[in-house]
């Protein structure tokens, strides 16, 4: 298979999941960044480290 297809083919098998995890990430840490619910005072410091720790994660 010719590496342009191959990326081709990949790219249409991988990006939906890929998204969809980067989708969940953000909204999940929504709430935790805007300050929504209780112990928000609390909370609210620590949802740029979570992404900040995601981010860094290696993806395989």
């Amino acid at each position: 298979m010719p590496v342009y297809e191959a990326v081709i083919e990949a790219g249409r098998l991988r990006l939906r999941p890929i998204l969809m995890t980067t989708l969940t990430t953000v909204l999940g840490l929504l709430p935790l960044s805007f300050g929504w619910g209780a112990g928000a005072e609390i909370q609210a410091s620590l949802a740029p480290r979570c992404y900040w720790a995601d981010s860094r994660l290696p993806r395989w």
